[in-house]
């Protein structure tokens, strides 16, 4: 194998993810709990609109979970082995299963890049909407032309006479403005 081909298939990361349920917005400290056992964790956060000062240090913004009580976990061992782990967290957490063998909801890789891509907190036109407003099951089904998230698929929703994408993935929903324009029906 040449090395171009070597670096191109350590880029590509098919390790899936699992969605993780906290309480009591304790997120931070279930970050903290996977990092102390080495497992990689993703929270979305979002801009709090409030900034620190420190002195002789540029101002800082205060970022805060988009979405409280949920931590997304890669799957970096087999599933016993992470259950082990997640079962000596101090803090009450439950992984979100399936409702047909009640084994852990695999998130796969491209649509967990899809949603850190998507969830970055310098972009400021984020919406996070939960399944209970229906929005984001109606719509039809594009993916994206050109721009940064070129090729992301989803759903094309109209709000308050608006486009927005719309990327689902463990039952919450990111939204984008978006020119219409800019998306073909799939």
């Amino acid at each position: 194998m040449t090395e171009t081909n070597s670096t191109e298939a350590e880029k590509v990361d098919e390790t899936p993810w699992y969605a993780i349920r906290t309480f009591n917005c304790q997120e931070q400290k279930v970050v903290d709990f996977f990092e102390g056992e080495s497992l990689y964790s993703f929270v979305p956060m979002m801009d709090s609109g409030k900034v620190v000062v420190k002195e002789g240090q540029k101002p800082e913004r205060i970022l805060v979970p988009a979405i409280h009580n949920l931590i997304f976990l890669k799957k970096t061992a087999y599933r016993k082995e992470i259950a082990e782990k997640l079962a000596r967290c101090p803090i009450p957490i439950s992984p979100l299963k399936r409702e047909t063998d009640s084994a852990f909801y695999e998130i796969p890789a491209r649509e967990m890049l899809e949603m850190r891509m998507l969830c970055d907190p310098r972009f400021n036109a984020l919406i996070f909407e939960l399944p209970e407003s229906g929005d984001i099951t109606v719509g039809h089904a594009v993916r994206i032309l050109s721009g940064p998230f070129k090729g992301f698929t989803g759903r094309l929703i109209r709000k308050s006479k608006k486009y927005y994408f719309v990327k689902t993935i463990a039952g919450i929903g990111v939204m984008v403005r978006i020119s219409r324009w800019n998306c073909e029906t799939l």
